[in-house]
């Protein structure tokens, strides 16, 4: 028998992608934060987030740590990105975070970055669409 079976409906998207994948819905007003992002976390959340920066305090106090920072929409918003990203394990995510520092400093990717794209945002929190513009006269 070679009739084709019937689709199944595609599974939805996550409201995150939705939101940027949809030209009329590009603004999360009334998005709540994902759970265990910023403006959305547990108390122990809170305090996984305040022991890991207390633990990175040396690395972030650098020059190439505050620029990290800033780049990842500020120190709680970092913080709490490596926490995630190693499933809130402070001393993975210590790890993780040094070796993103060693990575940029090997690489030169401040001085790129610095170079190429300048003062200008790299993100833009209220449009998904943003891009910085790139200088041709490096």
């Amino acid at each position: 028998d070679h009739t084709p079976k019937t689709s199944e409906p595609p599974l939805p998207l996550s409201p995150r992608i939705m939101r940027r994948s949809s030209a009329e819905n590009t603004s999360p007003v009334d998005a709540k934060p994902q759970p265990g992002h910023e403006g959305n976390t547990t108390p122990e959340q809170d305090n996984t987030a305040q022991e890991l920066n207390r633990k990175l305090q040396a690395n972030l106090s650098t020059d190439a740590g505050k620029h990290v920072v800033k780049m990842n929409g500020g120190l709680t918003c970092f913080l709490l990105r490596l926490l995630r990203a190693r499933h809130w394990n402070t001393d993975e995510a210590v790890t993780l975070c040094e070796e993103i520092l060693e990575y940029r400093a090997e690489n030169g990717l401040d001085s790129i970055v610095n170079n190429v794209i300048g003062d200008q945002r790299l993100q833009d929190p209220a449009n998904p669409q943003y891009q910085p513009e790139i200088k041709d006269d490096v």
